[in-house]
């Protein structure tokens, strides 16, 4: 299990521009089907980025400040999840404000992972020989090699450049991006564990991607059940311990394992769990016989 603290979150480069900070708050498991990343977003001036897809899953959560814009005429406010699904585009986002939010990066359904920060910044480093990044696209200088693009989506050229070879998007399985509203859900209770309710918002695909909130009353505790793939949590109020390690507001925690969940005053978390595929719950269970 893994768990990070807000104030240890590192910077990194972001290929979308000088307008956002990023910090790394968790990391997957570089090169695995269900790698991942977690870091907030802190805006501060105008962003303009163009139309794009990714070929991996994202979610984006409003944490403080003003409304983050996917779109014409689509907001994330404080408080909602926009999910964007791989394969379905999303975008212009436009928009001028001062505000933090938190984003998660991971391997998708359709098997095409997800490339870690750290061979992502590496790419970038290589790609500077030939080219600058500049408001989400690069763009090349010099002769172009055949079939290259002059101008191409950051992400897109990284991507190829990374995997020598064309990045082929996945058909998408949702037409949109989908705005969530936790604060419009029930919470829901459970018998045997008085104190703790949920609100189980929902899940996707095939792999089955599920998003909840969990709420610990003050003085009480709660069971997180393992899923046979890993499970991301973020603390949105209060403090408490996950596994006996101590939580506090956007704290971040990770792992395949069950998580018991305390607080004393009273948390809140945001529950992710990824997609689940079956040769890692296969070996996982192993694992867990042995």
């Amino acid at each position: 299990m893994q768990v990070a603290h807000a104030e240890d979150s590192t910077q990194i480069n972001s290929v979308r521009g000088k307008e956002r900070e990023f910090k790394t708050l968790l990391i997957g498991e570089d090169g695995a089907l269900d790698n991942f990343r977690l870091y907030f977003v802190r805006q501060r001036g105008a962003v303009d980025i163009p139309r794009h897809k990714h070929n991996f899953d994202q979610i984006r959560m409003c944490l403080e400040g003003g409304k983050q814009n996917f779109g014409k005429d689509k907001w994330i406010a404080p408080g909602e999840i926009a999910y964007f699904p791989e394969g379905t585009p999303y975008g212009p986002e436009q928009s001028d404000a001062e505000r933090l939010s938190i984003t998660l990066q991971f391997g998708g359904a359709s098997r095409n992972g997800f490339v870690s920060s750290a061979r992502l910044q590496q790419a970038m480093d290589e790609m500077k020989g030939f080219g600058i990044f500049e408001k989400g696209i690069f763009k090349r200088i010099g002769q172009l090699a055949p079939g290259e693009k002059r101008n191409q989506d950051s992400y897109e050229a990284i991507w190829e450049h990374v995997n020598k070879r064309k990045l082929v998007y996945p058909k998408p399985r949702y037409g949109e991006p989908i705005l969530i509203k936790p604060d419009n859900f029930d919470w829901e209770s459970a018998v045997e564990q008085p104190g703790f309710s949920q609100k189980n918002l929902c899940s996707f695909s095939e792999r089955s991607l599920q998003f909840s909130v969990a709420k610990l009353e003050p003085g009480m505790r709660g069971r997180q059940p393992a899923r046979g793939g890993i499970q991301i949590g973020f603390v949105l109020q209060g403090a408490g311990a996950v596994n006996g390690q101590a939580l506090r507001k956007y704290s971040a925690f990770s792992g395949r394992e069950e998580f018991a969940l305390g607080s004393d005053q009273g948390m809140e978390v945001l529950l992710i769990g990824l997609p689940v595929f079956a040769e890692q719950a296969m070996q996982q269970t192993l694992v867990a016989a042995e």
